[in-house]
């Protein structure tokens, strides 16, 4: 079973990521590049917050820590 994300969790992750691109002084484009890699595998895609959505929780997570994973190993 998927766990669906609301639309109050992307809210509230959209401004988490805000604030974390502004603390470490990160580029917003840069940041949300990589991380629309990271869950969608490509730089062009349907707006990102909308793809977590539909991708689900259990999903969005598991491409996150593939991502994760293979930056760790570079």
């Amino acid at each position: 079973e998927t766990q669906e994300i609301t639309s109050d969790q992307i809210e509230k992750m959209q401004n988490i990521m805000f604030e974390e691109v502004k603390k470490n002084n990160w580029k917003t484009g840069d940041f949300f590049m990589v991380f629309r890699s990271a869950i969608a595998g490509a730089k062009i895609t349907p707006p990102i917050l909308e793809s977590l959505m539909i991708l689900g929780k259990e999903k969005s997570l598991d491409r996150l820590d593939l991502a994760l994973g293979k930056l760790s190993r570079s």
